[in-house]
Order: structure tokens, then sequence, then C-alpha cells
């Protein structure tokens, strides 16, 4: 079940941390996943709340799967204001396997 709240959490990825911030508020249109690098850079991905039914974002390896696409997609995590945002992104379920 859906928790539908904001949370955080750290993951390391290519030995570099990232702080993830998934909100899953009812009054927002859409399910987000924010990726930090830095105070300042950022990777945002935009799920649809049907589609997000199928996955989840808390399972760290999930989040690992779309840092790395990100970075394999132009995101330069490791500068200042490198901020790259996906809207409408239920292709990467399928692309990327995050179905469960």
């Amino acid at each position: 079940m859906k928790s539908f709240v904001k949370r955080t959490k750290n993951i390391t990825v290519n030995n570099f941390l990232f702080h993830c911030v998934i909100n899953e508020m009812p009054s927002r249109d859409f399910v987000s996943l924010r990726i930090y690098s830095s105070k300042t850079s950022f990777f945002e991905v935009n799920f649809s709340w049907k589609e997000n039914w199928c996955i989840n974002l808390h399972k760290p390896h999930m989040c690992a799967l779309i840092i790395k696409y990100a970075i394999a997609h132009g995101w330069d995590y490791s500068q200042e204001k490198q901020q790259m945002t996906m809207d409408h992104a239920d292709f990467l379920i399928a692309e990327l396997g995050l179905e469960e």
C-alpha cells in the first residue's frame, strides 16, 4: 500500500552520496523523485499516479537505476547548479525494469 507522504533517503552510487526525496503527497498530480547531488544540483523525475502503483521508489536499487539513467543522459552531478527535470517519465518503468 502506498504511503502518501514525502520521504527522504541517502544512497551511494559510483562512490558518490546522493540525497533522494520521494514526494507522494495526494495533493499533487504526480509522484516525484528528486535526487540531489549537492544543495543546488538535482535530477527530478515525475511519474503518473496510475503507473506509480507498480513500482516502489523507496527501494535503494530503484533509485540507483534512475540515478544511473540520469547520469547516462547528461546530468553532470559533480557540478553545481546542474538541474534536470523529466516530466511524464512513465516510460522509464518499462525501460529500466522498475516494475515489481
